[in-house]
């Protein structure tokens, strides 16, 4: 089947993907990181081009569109789109730094054993292997910037 993938034979979905990253012990945004690269140019990814990723918070309900694809993993930005609909909000933990940016919404946000308010406007820096996650969203929809910085 990867045969056919590298061939155009066939065209893997976007979970399959994400699938074959984890079984390769690398992220999306490596696999794709050798689009159209060319060295000193920059990245452009019109709106409408903004590719949806699963992350583990998508079986809760959120969306994330990733914002840049030739990090060569040094960083990963996603665009993340969280609404009432998700019945359960979960605490991740991962390596790198992660950095917030609140666009629309205003919620609570957990970060260990404190919880924050963020509202549009709000930024917010921290150690990713700190446990973290929305708590309450107090809009029907919350729209953030997102950024896990990777140590060299």
């Amino acid at each position: 089947m990867l045969s056919r993938f590298e061939t155009g034979r066939s065209a893997a979905s976007l979970v399959l993907l994400e699938r074959i990253c984890t079984a390769l012990g690398i992220d999306l945004s490596n696999l794709f990181s050798e689009i159209e690269r060319s060295r000193g140019e920059a990245q452009l990814i019109k709106a409408t081009e903004l590719l949806e990723v699963v992350r583990p918070g998508t079986k809760y309900g959120y969306t994330y569109r990733l914002l840049s694809y030739r990090t060569r993993k040094s960083f990963e930005p996603f665009l993340i789109e969280v609404n009432k609909r998700s019945k359960s909000y979960p605490r991740f933990q991962h390596r790198g730094t992660q950095f917030i940016y609140v666009l629309n919404g205003t919620m609570h946000y957990r970060l260990d054993d404190k919880t924050l308010l963020l509202e549009p406007g709000d930024a917010i820096t921290f150690p990713g292997d700190v446990p973290h996650g929305p708590e309450k969203l107090l809009s029907n929809s919350i729209q953030l910037i997102t950024m896990i910085i990777y140590a060299r």
